[in-house]
């Protein structure tokens, strides 16, 4: 009886520390009107929902969704591209890029996604006033920055879980 109740208490415990990391690395973006995903959610149900997924493929044991969808940030229309990380049919991450105007419009607009942002200040990484934010530890990397990919600037962000 002792060995059952251990074994209990135990699978409890792991369960309830799994979680907490999986809290832990959580980010909050829905403000500026990106999607935030629950890490840990299953892939399945996150494929049957309604969205649009472009592309669906698998390397290396993981398993990708991409999708992009418009929608209105700080009253400009914008197409955010999403890309979702499974492993173990356990969504690990994602990332999200939203384009911006490649002159100081574009640099002017993430300063003012970032104060929105920050006035939320559900997101501790993000501090000070810099165009670049991480975070790692043990579970996780999170991430927001102001970036150049392909000779266009973007708003870039996401997070990586690194323990399932």
């Amino acid at each position: 009886m002792k060995l059952i109740f251990l074994a209990i208490t135990l699978i409890t415990c792991f369960a309830y520390s799994n979680n907490m990391q999986v809290d832990e690395c959580n980010v909050f973006f829905k403000e500026i009107g990106v999607r935030d995903f629950e890490l840990g959610s299953d892939y399945q149900i996150i494929l049957n929902s309604k969205l649009n997924f472009e592309k669906k493929h698998l390397t290396n044991g993981n398993k990708f969704l991409i999708f992009q969808e418009e929608k209105n940030i700080l009253n400009k229309k914008r197409i955010i591209v999403y890309e979702l990380t499974f492993r173990a049919d356990k969504l690990i991450g994602y990332t999200f890029k939203i384009r911006i105007e490649n002159d100081k419009k574009g640099l002017d607009y993430f300063v003012k996604v970032l104060e929105k942002l920050k006035m939320y200040n559900q997101n501790g990484f993000i501090k000070g006033d810099n165009y670049a934010f991480m975070e790692t530890n043990e579970y996780c990397k999170k991430f927001f920055r102001f970036c150049e990919l392909d000779f266009n600037n973007y708003i870039f962000g996401g997070v990586n879980y690194n323990v399932m």
